[in-house]
């Protein structure tokens, strides 16, 4: 029985391996069938090898997470060209050029586009969008990038490389944060490898380069410190973990009753004051109203992945005859804030748990009604969801894949059947748990 025990415990890297594997080198995001049938593999393969407690334990778990990280080393990211701005923005940097303040449609031509070696080939690998706009990647990323062109600075690969590992040991270091956590929170430690055995946490922030890992690294070492209340330094890391990605910009009202009136002030402060000294080698007076460009685009073009935009947007097409996105990518957008600040004021978030579940839906309402959602924006969903009990995120993670559907299509246009397909069971499964915690509630004993 014991030998066959210890058979099983290499069944784990024997089967998915081969399967990451093919994700990192022989895959095409244009070929979805092949990619939704690895997909699944590895994500039934991480549930059941998860839930086999006795034989896979924490340090098998953790080492097989390192390894199927390392399989992606030296390929190039297969579903996201988004590492080709990283490295052109990097290779701006240490050409002693501001990111935020040059087009690439405006260099390509110059001379400093000599410079931005290989440019025309990182100029054709953006796709038709990135030339046309300004960097919208924060300060901290923009000195990763810097500081992996510098030691790479006529490499791609090379490039990618040292980035990849960057995001592979924050990825490594989040974990550790998880953990940390979840002892505060007397939880069970295992429910780390929800996030860092998840199929989606190793394709898209190893696999496909997203910087949401280093975010997640700030965010989870931040809340540990809120959670210990060292909220100075939780401030601090808070702001880092903006200066990545600005959607932990977010969470700051939920803080307000665990911190009260004199702490929210200087928390808030901190954050806003340390966020400005990251961008402070980046100031320019065309610095904000670029970035504001960049969102601004954000919020009244861009169209991907929505689930109840897309719904506002048919009854536009209805009434107004055309897409009202101008004007109701805005308008969700003030409804996301006035559900952040009701969170803020009806939850009780001086409770640990109560904090950590209001920042979860926080988030989940942002993206639900977003116009855009990409399949990587959906970890920090599903490294809040790991404190709490509910896992929709989880079901998420996994039917999200069928977003990649568009990218086989000869003509950019989504199948609006396969969002139905991929929202409706997260949906489901969300009002669920919804429904079966408040019964529970209800009924608990006084």
């Amino acid at each position: 029985m014991q030998s066959w025990k210890n058979i099983q415990r290499w069944l784990l890297p024997a089967f998915t391996l081969p399967v990451y594997y093919w994700l990192a080198y022989q895959t095409d995001r244009t070929e979805f069938g092949t990619l939704l049938l690895a997909w699944s593999m590895v994500f039934l393969l991480f549930i059941y090898f998860y839930q086999q407690k006795e034989i896979y334990g924490e340090k098998l778990l953790f080492a097989s997470g390192i390894l199927f990280r390392l399989v992606f080393l030296f390929s190039l990211p297969a579903l996201s060209n988004d590492f080709i701005r990283f490295v052109w923005d990097g290779r701006l940097i240490i050409n002693g050029l501001n990111p935020f303040l040059h087009l690439p449609k405006d260099l390509i031509n110059q001379p400093v586009g000599i410079l931005i070696d290989p440019g025309w080939e990182l100029f054709e690998g953006m796709g038709h969008l990135q030339p046309e706009n300004y960097s919208c990647y924060p300060a901290f990323n923009q000195f990763l990038f810097g500081l992996a062109s510098l030691i790479f600075p006529h490499s791609i690969i090379g490039n990618v490389v040292m980035l990849r590992l960057i995001i592979v040991l924050f990825d490594v270091a989040t974990f550790f944060f998880i953990k940390k956590i979840l002892t505060r929170l007397d939880m069970n430690k295992r429910l780390a490898f929800l996030y860092f055995l998840n199929p989606l946490s190793i394709i898209e922030l190893t696999g496909n380069l997203h910087f949401e890992g280093v975010m997640i690294f700030f965010l989870a070492a931040s809340l540990y410190c809120l959670i210990k209340t060292r909220y100075t330094l939780s401030a601090v890391l808070l702001a880092f973990s903006v200066s990545v990605k600005l959607i932990p910009l977010i969470f700051l009202p939920l803080f307000f009753r665990k911190l009260a009136w004199k702490r929210s002030l200087i928390y808030y402060l901190t954050v806003f004051i340390v966020t400005g000294l990251l961008f402070l080698p980046f100031i320019d007076q065309g610095l904000i109203s670029n970035i504001f460009s960049s969102l601004d685009l954000y919020f009244r073009s861009f169209e991907f992945n929505a689930s109840l935009y897309y719904i506002v947007r048919e009854i536009g097409y209805a009434v107004k005859g055309w897409n009202i996105i101008a004007t109701a990518g805005p308008a969700l957008a003030a409804l996301v804030f006035v559900s952040v600040v009701s969170l803020a004021i009806f939850r009780k978030n001086e409770n640990n748990k109560a904090l950590i579940t209001s920042m979860l839906f926080a988030v989940a309402i942002y993206y639900f009604l977003s116009t855009t959602v990409m399949p990587w924006y959906v970890l920090t969903l599903l490294f809040l969801s790991v404190f709490t009990p509910y896992r929709f995120v989880l079901l998420w993670s996994f039917t999200l894949i069928l977003s990649y559907k568009t990218y086989s299509n000869p003509v950019w246009q989504e199948n609006l059947w396969l969002n139905i397909i991929e929202y409706v069971p997260v949906y489901l499964l969300m009002f669920w748990e919804l429904y079966t915690r408040r019964t529970k509630t209800e009924m608990a004993p006084e």
